[in-house]
């Protein structure tokens, strides 16, 4: 036997901190009395149960449509505190083991929303949860995540194996609110549904959900079958209208080289539908139809006058670059090129060594291109290196004289500022400690001394500059040959350059060309092309327009077509690669056969099919009628059974809704109607009056609350479906019922479900003082646990 033994809440709904409810669980029987005001959380227990069992909030579900779901929540309906977890744990005993249930919102890592649009919308928030399973009861108050167990992937599944065992069909989220749970706003909930849906929920009571399972799966078939049946009458209908005779056409490619769909000996044989195979032939015909009149139409010959003349004029406007390298066809490039880039090498060193301020070191490049002869050359290297030498030895001396003046100048800069000091005599040198006359006698020596040390290096400075001027010589004269050179080689124009090396580039081009309009290769026309390098780029666009009129006005004209010759072109590339011996290989007569050969097979194809489909219906048929029958015996047995079954509540439902309802102005108990409708039925519940309308239109709110109270009793009474969990809660019943019904409720539970769990509340504390008295004195295990008095005292520990 299954019992619930506590609950724990933090953070859900009006409970901010850890709240912890004992659920009352006995052995045998038990009744839990939630007293209190209201909104202190007497239904937030309830939600906080449901929620663990069945995963799911059934208010929520009933409010769906109450606030619009176009707009993002800052948090979950149920969160109390934002940003902090919201933890339900719920124990459950079965037997000798125990179980904690956990659902966890992490707030840290939260979902916010799965099947809706929006961030937390209400009818989405069951599903932020995270379920976890735990068998170890000692951490129970905890809610620290690391003592929640196991993460359950498919807690539903978890919790009805739980409950009922692996392999049951039961589906505790399914009966939870039709055997457990009576909410307090909602209580008929049953009763408010439609005849027809009534009949419908009322199939899993009689453990036929695999039966009605199994004949949604039949249905499903013959409704399959049905769509079948009309699909091939139709294939048929339209097989039937193109039907004609077989005409007798032996096959021949019409493309040897070349696979066309059309062309093939078995062209319908990878297609299967009729719709597909009817397109593709109406394709086929339409284009043998146009091959047969381009057959007919087209000539050779002016296709290609017109491929020449297309070419020609594309020549003419696209390709300027082609046809100027056509124009110098005849220089020897190569050459021209060589030579050109050797004077343009020079010129730009002469360029370079004229821009120079000093033409006394002259590059090897320079002399090999502008001296005389060898001995120049030669000479050069000889006054280059002998200058070269004495520059060294001039700036080793020069460095020793320097050096030597620096040392003694600052010599006499010190002796100046100390030559006054009274141990310093100012008539004996600094630099030798010769006694002189006077200080100035002294200074003066050492001048004359400074003068005579320049003097000495001046022999070398007057060969030098005889090794300059003979050098200035050589350079002299190679200004003179580089203004011969410039004077006979003038600077190559970049753009014709640039055509000359583009040459190589446009070989094949140009034989093209010449290949195919050999008028530019009559000796007649030479005067098209130069004969010699062309000096500027206005030389290069005469010649290349004088081409361009030769093309237009002599060559074009022959390659005038007439159009009309030529219509559908792309079929002649497409079938026969532009080839004139193709197009006459195939006649006209040939194309003629194909598309008899096509109409032959397109024929065979609708016979074969239209007896193939006609096979395949009789099939169908047959089939079908045996499933209808077989179908139609099923739902008449599973009306048949579920009538029966209905029949064994009646009775304990009409004692159960009488017994509290006691004597009403229409009766006493509530009667169940079955209207049997086809394969299925409807129920309707009714007073004993001679009225058949349904007691929604007869009995108020707090009758009908009652009655839902009855139904739920009597069906946990009749059916044993919920054997291994006997627990029920009821949200506040009483506050609808007069004194005589509270009365005669609890003597009901107390009589007939003394074997069960029950969870009830409250807001009147007589009303709980009442039931305690009255269940207590029956030997039933009751408490009242004051839930605004908990929530207080938990709030201040």
């Amino acid at each position: 036997m299954i019992k619930l033994k506590t609950l724990l809440i933090q953070n859900f709904k009006g409970i901010s901190s850890k709240f912890i409810v004992d659920l009352g669980a006995k052995d045998g029987g038990s009744v839990n009395i939630l007293a209190g005001p209201n909104g202190f959380g007497k239904t937030t227990i309830f939600d906080a149960i449901e929620l663990s069992l069945s995963g799911k909030f059934g208010r929520v579900e009933k409010f769906e449509k109450v606030q619009k779901g176009n707009a993002d929540r800052n948090k979950p309906f149920y969160q109390n505190i934002e940003n902090k977890d919201v933890v339900i744990r719920l124990w459950v005993d079965r037997g000798d083991e125990s179980y904690i249930l956990t659902r966890w919102y992490d707030s840290e890592s939260p979902v916010k929303k799965k099947d809706a649009g929006r961030d937390n919308q209400p009818s989405d928030s069951h599903n932020f949860f995270l379920t976890y399973v735990n068998k170890k009861t000692e951490n129970f108050s905890s809610t620290d995540p690391k003592y929640f167990g196991d993460k359950l992937d498919n807690p539903s599944e978890y919790i009805n194996e739980l409950f009922y065992g692996k392999g049951s069909l039961t589906k505790l989220n399914s009966i939870y609110y039709l055997f457990n749970y009576l909410q307090q706003e909602d209580s008929i909930y049953f009763l408010r549904q439609k005849e027809d849906d009534k009949g419908r929920l009322m199939g899993f009571l009689f453990n036929m959900e695999e039966d009605e399972r199994k004949k949604n799966q039949l249905e499903q078939v013959a409704q399959h079958l049905h769509i079948e049946e009309i699909k091939l009458e139709q294939s048929i209908e339209k097989l039937k209208i193109i039907d004609g005779e077989k005409s007798d056409v032996k096959y021949e490619k019409l493309f040897r080289e070349k696979d066309f769909d059309f062309d093939r000996e078995k062209p319908f044989q990878s297609i299967t539908e009729i719709d597909a195979v009817n397109e593709k032939y109406r394709q086929w015909s339409e284009r043998l139809s146009e091959l047969l009149e381009f057959k007919r139409s087209f000539e050779p010959n002016e296709f290609e006058k017109y491929a020449q003349y297309i070419l020609l004029q594309r020549v003419l406007e696209e390709s300027e670059a082609t046809l100027r390298a056509l124009i110098i066809k005849n220089l020897d490039v190569d050459k021209i090129i060589k030579n050109l880039e050797r004077i343009s090498q020079k010129l730009d060193l002469a360029e370079k060594f004229e821009a120079r301020e000093d033409k006394n070191i002259i590059q090897d490049k320079v002399l090999e291109f502008f001296t005389k002869d060898r001995e120049q050359i030669e000479e050069y290297k000889r006054l280059a290196k002998e200058l070269n030498q004495l520059n060294t030895e001039l700036n080793n001396f020069d460095k020793i004289i320097s050096d030597l003046n620096t040392a003694r100048q600052n010599c006499l800069t010190e002796f100046e500022k100390v030559k006054d000091h009274e141990h310093v005599d100012d008539k004996r040198c600094p630099l030798c400690d010769s006694a002189f006359s006077s200080y100035e006698a002294l200074i003066a020596q050492i001048e004359e001394k400074t003068k005579a040390l320049i003097a000495f290096n001046r022999d070398r400075l007057v060969q030098k500059q005889d090794l300059l001027q003979k050098i200035e010589a050589i350079a002299n004269d190679i200004v003179a040959q580089i203004e011969l050179f410039r004077r006979d080689n003038k600077p190559v124009n970049t753009e014709v350059l640039g055509i000359l090396r583009d040459l190589p580039n446009r070989e094949e081009s140009i034989k093209k060309l010449l290949d195919r309009y050999l008028e530019l290769s009559d000796e007649s026309n030479s005067n098209l092309y130069f004969d010699s390098v062309p000096e500027s780029e206005d030389e290069i666009n005469s010649k290349l327009e004088k081409l361009k009129g030769f093309l237009q006005k002599s060559v074009l004209p022959k390659f005038r077509y007439d159009s009309s010759k030529i219509e559908r072109a792309s079929m002649y590339e497409e079938y026969f690669d532009k080839k004139e011996e193709l197009f006459i290989r195939l006649t006209t007569e040939k194309i003629t056969l194909k598309k008899d050969y096509i109409d032959a097979r397109f024929m065979d194809f609708n016979n074969e099919r239209l007896r193939y489909l006609n096979s395949r219906l009789d099939k169908l048929r047959t089939i079908k009628v045996k499933t209808d029958e077989i179908l139609n015996i099923i739902k008449e047995t599973i009306k048949n059974f579920s009538m029966e079954m209905i029949e064994k509540i009646k009775v304990p439902f009409y004692i159960y809704s009488g017994k509290i309802l006691q004597n009403y102005q229409q009766g006493m108990g509530i009667f169940i109607e079955i209207h049997p409708t086809g394969g299925s039925y409807y129920i309707r519940f009714k007073t004993g009056s001679q009225s058949d309308h349904d007691i929604v239109y007869h009995l108020s709110s707090g009758q009908l609350a009652v009655v839902a109270i009855g139904w739920c009793l009597s069906i946990n009474k009749v059916y044993n479906t919920n054997q291994h969990f006997k627990f029920l809660a009821i949200d506040d019943p009483i506050q609808t019922m007069d004194d005589l019904n509270v009365h005669m409720f609890i003597e009901l539970l107390r009589y007939e479900f003394m074997d069960y769990q029950i969870l009830i509340s409250t807001h009147d504390d007589f009303n709980s003082l009442y039931m305690k008295y009255k269940f207590d004195k029956f030997g039933m295990n009751s408490i009242i646990q004051n839930v605004q008095k908990k929530v207080v005292e938990q709030l201040n520990t």
